[in-house]
């Protein structure tokens, strides 16, 4: 009986273990995940930025030729 009682809890252990492991690697894998998103979100403003900074120079300069 307490053979049992230790393989049962030994079971027991090992479950725990796999699942809090599964936990940690779904979370690493959702981080990545968001992080990746949040990159390419991020680069593309990047460039949006450059590009209404390109567009706004452009004006300026033609405001300025024309004065």
């Amino acid at each position: 009986m307490a053979g049992d009682q230790a393989t049962a809890a030994d079971d027991a252990e090992r479950a725990y273990e796999g699942a809090k492991q599964k936990v940690a690697e779904s979370y690493a894998t959702a981080k990545d995940t968001m992080a990746c998103g949040a990159r390419e979100k991020h680069e593309a403003a990047k460039e949006r930025a450059s590009q209404v900074s390109g567009e706004v120079g452009a004006k300026m300069r033609e405001m300025a030729r024309e004065l």
